[in-house]
Order: C-alpha cells, then sequence, then structure tokens
C-alpha cells in the first residue's frame, strides 16, 4: 500500500484528479493524478467546494479560465499537503508537475502575441 502524497499515511488511497474537471466536463490533466487517504481527500475538496472550485461549472472557458482553475486547485493541494507533519517523499509529484506545468506553459503561449502581449 503506498502512502498518501498529502499526509503520508498508509491508509486506502483515492485518486484524485489534481486540477479537476474544466467547464466541457473533460478532465483538464486526465493523467496528473495523486493518491491521497480518504480524510486528505475530503479535506482538498472541503476547501474547492468552500471556495467555488469543485464543479467543472466553476471554470471560466478558454486558456485563462482552465489556467485558473489549474492553479486555484493546486494550491489548495499544496496547502493541505503543507499541513502534514510526516515528512512525505515528493519526488513522484513533483516530476509529475514538472510535466504538467512544461504542458500548462506551451498552452500559454497560445495567448502571447510576438510583441509579447496577451491576445
Amino acid at each position: 500500500m503506498s502512502a498518501c502524497a498529502a499526509c503520508g499515511g498508509r491508509r486506502p488511497l483515492h485518486r484524485h484528479h489534481l486540477t479537476g474537471r474544466g467547464n466541457d466536463g473533460e478532465y483538464l490533466d486526465p493523467d496528473l493524478l495523486v493518491g491521497l487517504c480518504w480524510l486528505c481527500h475530503h479535506d482538498v475538496h472541503d476547501i474547492l467546494r468552500t471556495i467555488g472550485y469543485d464543479s467543472p461549472g466553476s471554470v471560466e472557458p478558454g486558456v485563462i479560465g482552465r489556467m485558473t482553475a489549474r492553479l486555484v486547485r493546486l494550491s489548495v493541494l499544496l496547502a493541505v499537503m503543507a499541513t502534514s507533519e510526516d515528512v512525505v517523499d515528493l519526488r513522484p509529484f513533483l516530476d509529475d508537475m514538472s510535466h504538467a506545468i512544461e504542458a500548462w506553459w506551451q498552452e500559454a503561449e497560445l495567448l502571447v502575441t510576438p510583441a509579447g502581449r496577451a491576445s
């Protein structure tokens, strides 16, 4: 059994899609998953519900809407991870994040004109 990516606990894990679904109902980053115990998974979604980012309808259409949702949802997960008292091996998570952020950067480049202004 693997450890929860947030608290390091060795309880059964739930697959958590870090960036959730876009306004079309499709996962923004379907392969960007992390294993969370039930308690941490509940905490993440409770915070997301509280701030209005738990449903696909909360994501504005377009690149900026997707980027905003990704960053908000990621920041909530990182905040929950930061409260852990156990040391968690973050290397697999950080490797996945580096690949995801590279893809987000490429998507964001679509907004930049040759003059460097957002379109």
